[in-house]
């Protein structure tokens, strides 16, 4: 590869795993070696990395493994080979984690396909669910994060895409023409294998943003411009770039960005990629995956047809600047200040494939690849926009889309202005940093919806709560921000209440929403007594029937319960905000 993994990479990875397991706060982490708490950490660092999410609570749920639950819980989960499962919904996604944490720094070699054996228990178990629940040694954490998956299952919509995360502090990746690994790909076609081992982590702790400035010249029929509106210098371009003059581009000898062209194979062979151009990259954060040898099987034995098979590259520019040249034949683009905000992968590939096939660099030259170049100038989010609308082949996400609204900006403002930390988008590892309680803002749009008597949907309605129901829980009430940065507050308390309960309750997120909406019309009481009443009616519930109560809380008979014990409590009948799906 490109870039050597040094041991200061490794300790990199194990400071900041270290860091985030302190930050968890429990008292049996203080009982910990270093070695122990990087371990524990890893699993945090590793799901915020590939999944973005930031919101340690939720992070905790989706952790399955045996050995951390045993560590941390006291309980004797079976996990089946699979560490970690995340189910989103808003792409119809379901991913899931197997971490190797070495307690040394190697360099690695090639995974032993018995590493991808071990997670096929986890995976036999989706294809027959009624062994799954008859078998009493899976414990409820496991059983949870099962239920989510059967969940999504039984939408109705396409099949949801199932990713595989093996994720390891070393350097080792899978041999894909090993016998044991095709064996597993073709015994399961429908799950897609992404490696992120230490080169991969130690690439997206490090980058910096630093000014990038470049020259590129293109034949006139191979760029096409767009005005944006009808009377400025056109700002954004379509282009066909050959993949030497990207590497020329790309690479960390800015010597070579100025001139016209690279042609001396040993110049493309000595280049070493330039990570601060993926600094804007965060969705692109992949690691190694099929796909990536698929782009450089396409360079190895078909270079002339890679600018039909790749999707192309996206790049942001503060400026840029065309001119005719050679006689009005050619055009030189000057870019400043640019970014590659989709393609990172690609990229990575085409310095692989160079670095792995030296004799083959001629492949590059006879390579092409479809290039967007979007001058961005001052238009405040804008960068985020492109970055985010073009990394991904799916239709953006209410979510997604919902990020860059003026009502999230001004929350995140606000929140900053009162000592927290507001989630509003997938940001880098370096937020673990920050002082202050954090709340994301899907986390946000849960409680409020939690808060407008609604606890029983906020499990299954995720991708509703920024589509159908986000103008009613995300409006201009005068009393919004008063009740956001409350139910924030409310919400730690809550979790942190539980933690003192832990002898006696267990806890998972969908009871924090329950306990929300009992604060919110029992407000005599404090937290515990309205844990305590919660944690009575999940008893008495359907009781001494094979019903968990994680699958209690999503019933709406339950939530009825719920309000009937509000009404004798308190002699109010509660009512709930009436979401009118046609309404947006």
């Amino acid at each position: 590869m490109s870039v050597k993994v040094k041991e200061k990479d490794y300790d990199l990875v194990k400071e900041l795993s270290i860091q985030y397991a302190k930050g968890l706060k429990l008292d049996v982490i203080e009982t910990f070696d270093d070695n122990q708490k990087a371990r524990i950490g890893f699993y945090y660092l590793g799901l915020e990395i590939t999944l973005g999410i930031q919101d340690v609570s939720e992070l905790s749920e989706m952790i399955v493994d045996t050995d951390f639950q045993k560590k941390l819980h006291g309980v004797n989960n079976v996990d089946l080979g699979i560490d970690a499962v995340h189910v989103d919904e808003y792409s119809n996604k379901v991913s899931l984690f197997s971490f190797k944490y070495r307690n040394e720094f190697s360099q690695g070699s090639t995974k032993s396909p018995e590493e991808l054996r071990t997670v096929a228990p986890f995976i036999g178990y989706l294809k027959n669910k009624e062994r799954f629940y008859s078998d009493s040694e899976i414990k409820e954490d496991s059983r949870l994060s099962f239920e989510k998956i059967l969940n999504i299952l039984s939408l109705d919509e396409k099949d949801p895409e199932f990713e595989l995360y093996m994720l390891t502090n070393d350097c080792a990746e899978f041999d894909y023409e090993d016998p044991g690994i095709n064996e597993f790909i073709e015994k399961y076609p429908w799950i897609k294998i992404k490696e992120i081992n230490l080169r991969d982590l130690a690439e997206h702790l490090t980058l910096k943003a630093e000014p990038n400035n470049a020259e590129v010249i293109l034949n006139k029929k191979e760029l096409l411009q767009h005005d944006m509106d009808g009377y400025t210098t056109a700002n954004s371009y379509v282009g066909k770039i050959k993949l030497t003059d990207l590497i020329k581009i790309t690479s960390t000898d800015h010597s070579l960005r100025n001139k016209d062209n690279i042609d001396d194979a040993s110049i493309v062979t000595a280049q070493q990629i330039d990570l601060n151009v993926l600094f804007e990259n965060v969705r692109g954060f992949l690691g190694t995956t099929k796909y990536n040898h698929k782009i450089i099987k396409t360079l190895e034995e078909e270079p002339e047809k890679f600018f039909l098979f790749n999707n192309g590259i996206t790049i942001t520019a503060k400026d840029i600047v065309v001119t005719k040249i050679r006689m009005d034949e050619f055009y030189k683009i000057e870019l400043t200040d640019y970014q590659i905000v989709n393609g990172g992968q690609t990229l990575r590939s085409i310095y692989y494939f160079k670095d792995e096939k030296e004799g083959m660099v001629n492949n590059l030259a006879k390579a092409s690849v479809l290039v967007r170049f979007f001058k961005t100038g001052l238009d405040d989010g804008l960068v985020e926009k492109v970055s985010e609308y073009t990394n991904s082949q799916n239709a953006i996400s209410g979510r997604d889309l919902k990020s860059v609204d003026k009502i999230q900006l001004d929350i995140e403002t606000r929140f900053r202005v009162e000592g927290l930390v507001y989630l509003r988008k997938m940001n880098k590892v370096d937020k673990i940093t920050e002082k202050g309680l954090q709340i994301s803002m899907e986390k946000l749009g849960q409680l409020l919806l939690a808060f407008h008597g609604h606890p029983e949907k906020v499990s299954n309605s995720k991708k509703k709560i920024f589509e159908e129901y986000y103008n009613y829980l995300f409006n201009d009430n005068p009393q919004f921000m008063n009740n956001a940065l409350a139910l924030t507050h409310s919400y730690h308390d809550i979790i942190n209440s539980y933690k003192k309960l832990i002898e006696k309750y267990k806890y998972y997120e969908q009871k924090v929403f329950y306990v929300v909406y009992l604060n919110t019309w029992l407000k005599d009481n404090s937290i515990e007594d309205n844990i305590e009443i919660l944690e009575k009616q999940l008893e008495d519930f359907r009781k001494g029937e094979d019903v968990s109560p994680a699958r209690k809380l999503l019933q709406i008979k339950f939530k009825e319960n719920i309000d009937k014990e509000i009404l004798r409590l308190s002699n109010k009948q509660p009512e709930a905000l009436v979401l009118n799906k046609k309404k947006k």
